[in-house]
């Protein structure tokens, strides 16, 4: 038996995992790691145990732990019925130490999943910053890879892409849906059928086109069913069907709904995933089951305590995930840095914005009422350095002025209205 603890910055996980096999219970064997990071931020605590019952089957849910970028992971695979020359969906439901409440709650997703939607220009990629439109002004990404246009107009028919860490493989735009030709030889599709489509609210614009078939050389296909709210604006993966076998997914209504916009259209989560079910042929081969709880914080958010695997009609040892809430670590008292003196007088005659668009406070001053008195100190990271080059074109402490991302290139621009109510931008 092993027994694995993590210390990240949101989470702190207390594995405890089964060995592949118990031979017998009277006497285990354990082995401990311990791997720690600090935090001062306020943490919850799970910790998955095996709950042993003596009518279960012998043997135990696998799972996985890694430690990437900072953060812990823990996978734990689906198994599924074989299918024809291999083709089978590969899925798991894994948990991320910085992910937040989603479709399993805090921390865990459903992985095997893949879809291609709208993402930002980026000032490395695009040399601007550029938020989500859904207009012709968009990027796309394929499961987090920015993808690149290397021939044809970006969200064209006929456009063919590279991800931005090139996998070798060739992604197509048809103006309807996508292709994605792999290396392996395997062909994905993405929103050709009406169900892979999901749109924006309201709209008949496609926010994002999830995979639909993924085909091998040989004609063996993997076909996901998906379903749609319109009204919520939500979409949930229901079925997958492969070699006369299928995955089937059950939701449930939860109490913590989350609701978020981006660029007016409306994004909803009302449900969480319940059962994960398997069959071959129409039979019954095994399922998983899911159990929460709320936590008792303010806002309450949804935990998963449990996941059970099922063969038949048996059951293997249930994994358990207690939670534990840390408080939070303040400062007691204020700290002088003089690294971070502002270069100037602060009064109602400067603003602190970021104009350089790199997410650090940059500072603005028009001492007088005229524009040759405007000055400008940009935030190194270390302290603020003076450069006129960004030096504002107005008075921005004017009557009238306002700043502000007016065309939503993530840079500040500057909105003024004269004495005849005329509006001009700098």
């Amino acid at each position: 038996m092993m027994k694995i603890k993590i210390l990240n910055k949101l989470f702190v996980i207390n594995i405890l995992v089964l060995l592949k096999r118990i031979k017998t219970l009277l006497a285990p064997s354990f082995t401990v790691l311990f791997l720690g990071l600090s935090s001062l931020f306020p943490c919850q605590v799970f910790s998955s145990v095996f709950d042993l019952d003596t009518s279960a089957l012998v043997g135990s849910t696998a799972g996985a732990l890694s430690v990437e970028q900072g953060s812990a992971n823990y996978a734990i695979p689906i198994i599924v019925p074989p299918g024809i020359s291999g083709m089978k969906p590969e899925l798991s439901i894994y948990y991320n130490s910085n992910s937040g409440n989603g479709l399993l709650g805090i921390g865990f997703k459903l992985g095997g999943s893949s879809a291609i939607y709208r993402c930002d220009k980026t000032i490395a990629t695009d040399g601007m910053k550029g938020g989500v439109g859904y207009d012709d002004n968009d990027r796309y990404c394929l499961d987090g890879q920015r993808l690149i246009a290397i021939r044809g107009q970006e969200g064209k028919s006929g456009s063919e892409y590279r991800t931005e860490i090139d996998t070798f493989s060739r992604v197509k735009f048809t103006g309807n849906y996508w292709t994605v030709d792999t290396k392996s030889g395997q062909t994905f599709e993405y929103g050709n059928t009406g169900d892979s489509k999901i749109e924006v609210q309201g709209k008949s614009v496609v926010k994002l086109w999830v995979v639909n078939k993924i085909t091998d050389a040989s004609g063996n296909a993997i076909d996901y069913v998906y379903s749609e709210d319109h009204v919520n604006g939500e979409y949930t993966l229901s079925r997958i069907n492969y070699s006369n076998n299928s995955v089937r997914f059950n939701y449930e209504d939860r109490e913590d709904k989350a609701i978020a916009y981006q660029a007016g259209a409306k994004y909803s989560q009302t449900k969480r995933l319940k059962t994960i079910t398997t069959y071959a042929e129409n039979n019954l081969a095994r399922s998983y089951n899911l159990e929460y709880q709320y936590s008792g914080t303010i806002p309450k958010r949804t935990q998963l305590v449990s996941l059970q695997e099922q063969i038949g009609d048996k059951y293997l040892p249930k994994m358990k995930f207690s939670w534990k809430r840390f408080g939070y670590v303040e400062p007691t008292r204020w700290h002088r840095y003089n690294t971070w003196k502002p270069p100037a007088v602060i009064s109602s005659k400067m603003r602190i914005i970021d104009v350089t668009g790199d997410g650090l406070p940059d500072i603005l001053q028009c001492a007088s009422s005229s524009v040759t008195d405007c000055k400008s100190w940009i935030n190194t990271g270390a302290g603020w350095r003076r450069n006129d080059a960004y030096k504002p074109k107005t008075i921005i402490n004017g009557k009238g002025v306002r700043i502000l991302d007016v065309n939503g290139n993530g840079l500040v621009d500057y909105l003024q209205c004269d004495t005849a109510g005329l509006a001009k931008l700098g």
